[in-house]
């Protein structure tokens, strides 16, 4: 059921010039389905550098989805992390 004549059709939508943005297309056996991200509120971890045994110990709150947003782009998870770690965030460019 995963034969490219199955698959293929979502490869070649997403290459076409009326292609959508910001989209993740799953496909198979003639199926297609949007997968969405969401970002959790995560966590700060203010060792220099954190380290990946602190970051473990805290894995709970990194993947608590309470509060969890949509980002209407890639940038917004920049800014997220800048601010949890108490830093002005730039301003969101345009287009």
């Amino acid at each position: 059921m995963l034969r490219p004549e199955l698959v293929s059709p979502a490869v070649l939508a997403l290459v076409s010039d009326d292609a959508p943005t910001r989209a993740i297309l799953c496909a198979g056996a003639g199926s297609f389905e949007i997968a969405n991200i969401t970002l959790t509120e995560g966590i700060h971890i203010a060792e220099d550098p954190p380290s990946a045994e602190t970051l473990l110990a805290r894995w709970a709150e990194v993947a608590d989805r309470t509060g969890e947003a949509v980002p209407n782009q890639g940038f917004i998870q920049s800014q997220c992390e800048l601010k949890k770690a108490g830093f002005a965030a730039p301003p969101i460019p345009a287009g």
